[in-house]
This record gives C-alpha cells, sequence and structure tokens, in this order.
C-alpha cells in the first residue's frame, strides 16, 4: 500500500497536525540546547545575555523607526 504524501498532509493540516521537518529541530536545539561541557548554570546564563542582547538590538530598531 503506497501513501499519498499530499494529501497526508492536508489531513494532518486539517486535523490541526503540522509535520515538522526534523532538520529544523535539530537547528534549534544546537542554537539554543546546551552546547557540550557545559553546566546548567553556564547554559541559563548564556541564554540570559544572548536575550539581553536581542531586547536591546530591538529596542534600537523600535526607536530608529519613531525617529523616521
Amino acid at each position: 500500500m503506497s501513501v499519498d504524501y499530499r494529501l497526508r498532509q492536508r489531513w494532518l493540516e486539517a486535523q490541526g497536525k503540522l509535520p515538522y521537518d526534523s532538520g529544523e529541530v535539530l537547528k534549534l536545539l544546537k542554537t539554543y540546547g546546551p552546547r557540550e561541557g557545559e553546566s546548567a548554570e553556564e547554559h541559563r546564563a548564556r541564554l540570559a545575555s544572548e536575550n539581553d542582547a536581542y531586547a536591546a538590538e530591538m529596542d534600537r530598531m523600535e526607536e530608529n523607526e519613531q525617529e523616521v
């Protein structure tokens, strides 16, 4: 029995269940997951500093939009 993947995807979308590409999940884990040899505390500190840098960049972009 063969599977028509187009129909399967439509059925999954109708059920509210989108199939995901495991490559995307692995990319997210590699970017935001703990790195080899990194303790839980170091991991939290790294994520917090990345979050602060991102928030500062968003604030800077918002200020630039208001100036224009």
